[in-house]
Protein backbone atom coordinates (compact mmCIF):
# COMPACT_ATOMS: atom_id res chain seq x y z
CA UNK A 1 0.00 0.00 0.00
CA UNK A 2 2.48 2.57 1.22
CA UNK A 3 4.59 1.92 -2.29
CA UNK A 4 1.53 2.57 -4.66
CA UNK A 5 1.05 5.77 -2.63
CA UNK A 6 4.90 6.92 -2.84
CA UNK A 7 4.57 6.28 -6.28
CA UNK A 8 1.52 7.99 -7.40
CA UNK A 9 2.59 10.92 -4.94
CA UNK A 10 6.01 11.22 -7.30
CA UNK A 11 4.93 13.75 -9.32
CA UNK A 12 4.22 16.11 -7.06
CA UNK A 13 8.11 16.92 -6.06
CA UNK A 14 9.04 17.45 -9.83
CA UNK A 15 9.50 21.66 -10.23
CA UNK A 16 8.88 23.73 -13.47
CA UNK A 17 12.38 24.34 -14.78
CA UNK A 18 12.13 28.17 -13.35
CA UNK A 19 11.31 26.87 -9.72
CA UNK A 20 13.61 26.54 -7.01
CA UNK A 21 14.41 23.16 -5.65
CA UNK A 22 11.68 21.88 -3.61
CA UNK A 23 12.37 20.38 0.11
CA UNK A 24 10.27 17.49 -0.24
CA UNK A 25 11.86 14.27 -0.38
CA UNK A 26 12.62 11.95 -3.50
CA UNK A 27 9.27 10.00 -3.61
CA UNK A 28 10.61 7.70 -6.25
CA UNK A 29 13.47 6.78 -3.79
CA UNK A 30 11.54 6.15 -1.47
CA UNK A 31 9.45 4.12 -2.94
CA UNK A 32 12.16 1.96 -3.93
CA UNK A 33 13.08 1.37 -0.14
CA UNK A 34 9.77 0.86 0.52
CA UNK A 35 9.60 -1.82 -2.22
CA UNK A 36 12.90 -3.40 -1.58
CA UNK A 37 12.06 -3.68 2.09
CA UNK A 38 8.29 -4.78 1.60
CA UNK A 39 9.97 -7.32 -1.22
CA UNK A 40 12.60 -8.61 0.99
CA UNK A 41 10.25 -9.58 3.66
CA UNK A 42 7.68 -11.27 2.06
CA UNK A 43 10.48 -13.44 0.50
CA UNK A 44 12.15 -14.17 3.52
CA UNK A 45 8.53 -15.11 5.08
CA UNK A 46 7.93 -17.55 1.99
CA UNK A 47 12.15 -19.01 2.69
CA UNK A 48 11.11 -19.81 6.08
CA UNK A 49 7.68 -21.27 5.39
CA UNK A 50 9.66 -23.81 2.78
CA UNK A 51 12.00 -24.42 5.03
CA UNK A 52 9.38 -25.74 7.72
CA UNK A 53 7.84 -27.83 5.10
CA UNK A 54 11.21 -29.49 4.12
CA UNK A 55 11.83 -29.87 7.79
CA UNK A 56 8.81 -31.63 7.84
CA UNK A 57 9.14 -34.21 5.95
CA UNK A 58 12.88 -34.59 6.74
CA UNK A 59 11.85 -35.39 10.44
CA UNK A 60 8.93 -37.69 8.80
CA UNK A 61 11.38 -39.97 6.68
CA UNK A 62 13.98 -40.35 9.51
CA UNK A 63 10.91 -41.76 11.66
CA UNK A 64 10.27 -44.43 9.04
CA UNK A 65 13.66 -45.52 8.44
CA UNK A 66 14.45 -46.01 12.34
Amino acid sequence: MACFFLCHVEHLDQTASDQEETSWPDWGALAGQVRMKCVGWVRLFELEREMERILFVWDGTRQHTA
